[in-house]
């Protein structure tokens, strides 16, 4: 039997909840400004609502308006929580700094860890203390470009920065500090956790590879060693969320303090306050991030109800902590840390449950609980992770099994090594080191979980996105019901659950690889659409050569796959600017020489070293540099040897020529990089000789030579640029220049990628016909993290759908069966005529009759054809015909099963029409 949950605090807290969430979205300026107004109309529906239940009092819908009236009376005190927070969230100073774009001193506290950027700076979340000469208390996000190493948490630096006001009122004014002018370390109890941190990270560094950077993120939640291909492993299994710290970490900590308490004598309310205050202390080391908030208030709540002699139930002190939390600090409703761990909270105490009664059908009970805590949820938290990864993990649900069971040792050893690494190491060194052998599992899961094939299956995007999958997991747990009057409901949601599957399965996973297929072998020339970026790809016939990585190194993967390359024999980085050496990640590992610019700062110099430390050879390039890949030669026409210049004009220019062979005939080209139009120019005066394609200089900006584009004569110009950039590239200057010399212009915003080939008849071009977005850069040109306000990097959410029918009734309702006894409740595995067997040995038919609870065709059909998605994934990317025949199966199996199921529900009908008799 399942338990009813507590849920009358479920209309106020998701009231509250949601105007928090939406009145924060509004501009700073509208909720400042017009705060009285947003107050007034807020409590005038309430007035409203509350006068309508004063008329109404005698009559039915009163109770509904009851509920109605104190949910939004939650909504209301939620939008004031929000307009009173407002100016001290963002104070005049700020706004003022942020207005004027003038460069101040800002004196900042620092609130979180601090993270890397892609342009080797750091960002973490602060507290603004003064501007210049004025005090305040505002938060603020800080992006820092001198790499400056760790900051300790609660230290105060004096930082030189320029103010960026936030788009909503939930943000923090963001902060582009460019040095750091003064620091003073954290004090008091700070300084204590600050050592405990420290201390931690020093004794865990000399464990080594994976480990010393996976164990601070188990135990304290201190991600700042986790090695960032790790990281990406981990986001892939669906396995970050272990490295936040949550409700596991904090259930823990109270465990201990109890405990340590109650061996000591120390009564109930003794206990009670002993593990508060451990949960305090466990709050102020791992920093007070929106997960760890929630989690520790929710237990808050439960050692308080106990202290009161109340009952502490789960959901109620869950339901109250987020009321708590939105009221107090509003901001924290759309931050994704506390979105997801609520979220995943609800699921487990209001799903998993129902889940595992309905997997004890073909499971023993203690695997069904194991699988369904994780599909629990990761079932609740795949909408919201929509909006910020449209894409559905495959192996979610099985890495979260694999790596799970080792998570708790791995905590409590670790923060045991932790508490003892400052006052006895030799101690911490033994408890770190048992916590080394779990942390080795998970890593090692992730690691091996990451190398399956197609591991995320891509998702409608946007709202519609979120629509589509929220009514997906409404279905699918429709299905672990068993309530009886809820059968052709089941069978319903089991039917589309079965085509949805396997329509969306073909259509995310056929799609690409059918795209794959239609990509012509034959190809010479490819220009990847990686949105505001340069990567081109030449091929002859003994490698393949890049021309720069574009800005993301997903997207340059993505086109890796679609050509079906995995090995690179040249890399070609032109310059260091973020658009065309951000994805330079992607071919760590996977190029043998790399050809390079001159180097002008720190960050180019740890993109060479990355090259080196995947065991390419690198060396910089220079005019009159030249080599083979069999019938490919290519030559380096710029920059001069022993050049100063840096930046884009001294872009490395190369011009290809590629000799007839097997592929087809002859093609030449030249790669102009970012060049401007006085390097243009100075080539144009060394003679650079005709050729057939022009890779055009700086995403077709109006700064070019035409000199240099009359001596090339290119039939072909590829343009590489993002939809809808706001640089205005092309420009219609550049495209005038092309279209006056019967250059035609491939453009990837409006074709996406290219493709050229040789043909007898001339050169072919070939276009995905899919355009990708812009990369979001700051003012300097560098790539910015586009996390929510407040943030941070949880586990991926999972929809795997792994239910059964809902189980045969333990009571025949078939006139002859009348006092018959109910099956035993031992059983664990059902046929399909209704015997259980049961682990005592006893066999009976425990529904001989008609079966009105009957399990349908179609909601086998669920596991049938998620089994056949799954299958179809691990053939990716090789597309075997069996898995194509698989998928046309499973479809035609789902309307079998659907007419079947149809049929059946008229036939029960008819018969309980005909046992009723005449009316």
């Amino acid at each position: 039997m399942i338990r009813a949950h507590d849920l009358r605090l479920l209309p106020i807290g998701l009231a509250a909840w949601a105007a928090a969430a939406a009145t924060g979205a509004l501009p700073v300026v509208t909720v400042i400004e017009s705060g009285g107004l947003l107050c007034a109309g807020a409590w005038g529906v309430v007035l409203t609502v509350v006068v309508g239940l004063g008329a109404l009092r005698r009559h039915r819908a009163a109770a509904v308006l009851a509920v109605v009236a104190v949910a939004l009376a939650g909504g209301a005190l939620a939008v004031t929580s929000v307009v009173a927070a407002a100016p001290a969230r963002h104070p005049p100073a700020l706004r003022e700094a942020a207005e004027s774009r003038a460069s101040v001193a800002v004196l900042v506290r620092v609130d979180t860890s601090t993270r890397p950027l892609a342009s080797g700076g750091v960002w973490f979340d602060g507290t603004a203390l003064r501007i210049d000469d004025r005090p305040l208390s505002a938060p603020v996000r800080v992006f820092l470009a001198e790499p400056g190493g760790r900051l300790p948490v609660a230290a105060e630096v004096l930082l030189q920065a320029r103010a960026q006001a936030p788009a909503a009122e939930s943000e923090s004014t963001l902060l582009s500090a460019t040095a750091v002018l003064d620091r003073s370390p954290p004090e008091g109890v700070a300084a204590v956790a600050e050592l405990l941190r420290s201390g931690f990270l020093a004794r865990t560094a000399a464990l080594g590879g994976d480990v010393a950077g996976l164990l601070p993120g188990l135990a304290t939640g201190d991600t700042t060693a986790l090695p960032a291909d790790l990281e990406e492993d981990m986001r892939t299994a669906s396995l970050t969320h272990l490295t936040a710290v949550s409700g596991a970490n904090c259930a823990v900590v109270v465990a201990a303090g109890w405990l340590v308490a109650a061996l000591l004598g120390a009564g109930r309310r003794l206990r009670t306050v002993a593990a508060l205050v451990v949960l305090l202390a466990f709050v102020v080391l791992v920093t007070p991030e929106p997960s760890v908030v929630r989690a520790a208030a929710m237990a808050t709540v439960v050692l308080l109800a106990r202290l009161g002699r109340r009952s502490g139930a789960a959901v109620p002190a869950l339901l109250a902590s987020v009321l708590l939390l939105v009221l107090v600090d509003p901001a924290i409703a759309s931050r994704l840390g506390f979105v997801l761990s609520v979220l995943a909270t609800g699921g487990l105490l209001l799903a998993a449950e129902p889940i595992a009664r309905r997997l004890q059908d073909v499971l023993p009970r203690p695997l069904a609980l194991l699988v369904a805590v994780p599909l629990a949820a990761q079932l609740a938290c795949q909408p919201a992770v929509l909006l910020i990864d449209p894409s559905i993990p495959v192996y979610g649900v099985l890495a979260n099994l694999l790596a799970e069971p080792a998570a708790p040792a791995a905590t409590g050893l670790g923060l045991i090594g932790c508490l003892l690494a400052p006052w006895w190491p030799a101690g911490a060194d033994v408890a770190i080191r048992l916590a080394a052998v779990p942390a080795w599992w998970i890593a090692s899961i992730a690691r091996a979980v990451a190398t399956w094939p197609s591991p995320r299956i891509a998702w409608l995007p946007g709202g519609v996105g979120l629509l589509a999958l929220t009514l997906l997991t409404a279905l699918a747990l429709l299905l672990v019901t068993r309530s009886r009057r809820l059968v052709l409901p089941r069978r319903v949601a089991a039917t589309v659950l079965a085509g949805a599957l396997v329509v969306g399965g073909a259509s995310s996973v056929a799609a690409p690889l059918l795209r794959s297929a239609a990509v012509p072998s034959d190809w010479r020339v490819a220009m990847c659409d990686i949105g505001q970026g340069d990567a081109v790809l030449v091929r002859g016939d003994a490698g393949v050569l890049l021309v720069d990585t574009g800005p993301l190194p997903e997207r340059l993967d993505a086109c890796l796959r679609l050509l079906g390359l995995d090995r690179l024999e040249l890399l070609v980085l032109t310059h260091y600017d973020l658009d065309h050496v951000g994805g330079v990640g992607a071919v760590v590992g996977r190029v043998d020489e790399a050809l390079v610019g001159p180097v002008a700062d720190e960050g180019d110099e740890r993109d060479r070293a990355a090259l080196d430390g995947g065991g390419a050879l690198v060396r910089e390039a220079a005019r009159g540099d030249s080599g083979s890949l069999g019938s490919l030669h290519w030559r380096v026409l710029w920059p001069e040897p022993g050049s100063t210049l840096r930046g884009n004009e001294a872009s490395v220019t190369l011009r290809v020529d590629i000799a007839a062979d097997a592929r087809g005939g002859p093609l030449s080209l030249a790669m102009l990089g970012d060049l401007g139009a006085e390097a243009q120019g100075r080539i144009a005066r060394l003679d650079p000789g005709r050729v057939d394609v022009v890779k055009v200089a700086h995403h077709g900006s109006a700064d070019q030579a035409p000199a240099l584009y009359d001596a090339l004569g290119a039939r072909i110009g590829l343009v590489s640029v993002g939809a809808d950039n706001t640089y205005g590239h092309p420009t219609a200057s550049l495209l005038t220049l092309l279209a006056d010399r019967g250059t035609r212009a491939l453009r990837t915003d409006l074709e996406g990628t290219e493709l050229l080939a040789v043909h007898p008849e001339g050169v072919v071009a070939w276009s995905s016909g899919a355009a990708a977005p812009v990369t979001a850069l700051d003012e300097h040109g560098r790539g910015v993290p586009t996390l929510l306000s407040g943030g941070s990097p949880l586990g991926r959410a999972e929809d795997g759908i792994s239910t059964r029918p809902a189980g045969v009734s333990r009571r025949s309702r078939h006139p002859g069966a009348a006092g018959r006894l109910p099956t035993p409740t031992t059983g664990w595995m059902r046929n399909r005529r209704g015997v259980t067997r049961g682990r005592s040995g006893v066999t009976r038919n425990d529904r001989p009759g008609l079966r009105k609870d009957r399990p349908g065709l179609s909601i086998s059909l669920v596991m049938f054809a998620h089994t056949a998605v799954l299958l179809f994934l691990a053939a990716a990317p090789h597309q075997p015909p069996w898995s194509i025949v698989l998928f046309a199966v499973a479809l035609i199996g789902t309307g079998i099963g659907a007419f079947s199921d149809s049929r059946r529900y008229r036939r029960e009908f008819l018969e309980r029409q005909r046992r009723r008799g005449p009316s």
